[in-house]
């Protein structure tokens, strides 16, 4: 397994993702990838937009993206979940052809993207080839050797709160709107409301924490 990472142009790699919402950014720091296969990705996100007066939701709303805001802070930065569908994207679904993933790091900052991926030879090997068919001027910043399991920030939760918030995700709390209430939801899991909203509140927190401890180490 080998971890590669990048630099390239924000605008660049605007436009190897094929996701315009990238250019209203100031910065973006991907805290943890929660899912990311051919059918949806997941992601918890740190980011500040270059207008402060566009909301998040304006911003994301030709991306695709269903966008769940989970704190905005007072310098204008939001920490947010981002789910949407890779088959949307043609380029990113030519990404995902070559196998491997992404990964933590991958920021904007200061007009530059950094991104990580993860693969073996023959995966780096294809995907550098592809963004230079793509004809996208890039820089190495790290290319070595990682011994790396990809363990699930979901690794922190109890099994109750681990039953607790996948059920919720999967039977359609989180959507917008939401497929299933706090009631249709302890009813389906057999316990009551209230113990369900303990368990799902905590599991929440520790979620939240694990993401942003990882992400300030």
């Amino acid at each position: 397994m080998r971890r590669l990472i990048v630099e390239v142009d924000a605008a660049e790699f605007a436009r190897l993702s094929g996701d315009r919402s990238i250019q209203k950014m100031e910065s973006l720091e991907v805290l943890n990838f929660l899912k990311e296969d051919p059918e949806e990705f997941i992601t918890i996100c740190r980011l500040k937009l270059k207008d402060e007066w566009t909301s998040i939701m304006e911003a994301f709303n030709e991306a695709g993206s269903d966008v769940q805001i989970l704190n905005h802070d007072r310098e204008g930065r939001y920490t947010a979940l981002f789910r949407g569908r890779p088959h949307q994207n043609p380029q990113f679904r030519e990404f995902l052809s070559v196998g491997g993933y992404l990964s933590t790091p991958l920021e904007i900052k200061n007009g530059k993207a950094r991104v990580t991926f993860l693969g073996g030879y023959k995966e780096v090997r294809s995907l550098l080839a592809m963004i230079r068919k793509m004809r996208v001027r890039y820089k190495i910043v790290q290319l070595v050797e990682a011994n790396s399991s990809r363990s699930s920030p979901l690794d922190c939760l109890t099994d109750r709160q681990r039953r607790v918030i996948t059920s919720a995700y999967e039977l359609g709390y989180y959507d917008v709107p939401k497929k299933i209430n706090t009631t249709g939801l302890a009813e389906k899991l057999g316990i009551r409301g209230s113990t369900l909203a303990m368990h799902r509140i905590k599991a929440e927190h520790r979620l939240l924490a694990e993401i942003l401890k990882d992400s300030q180490n």
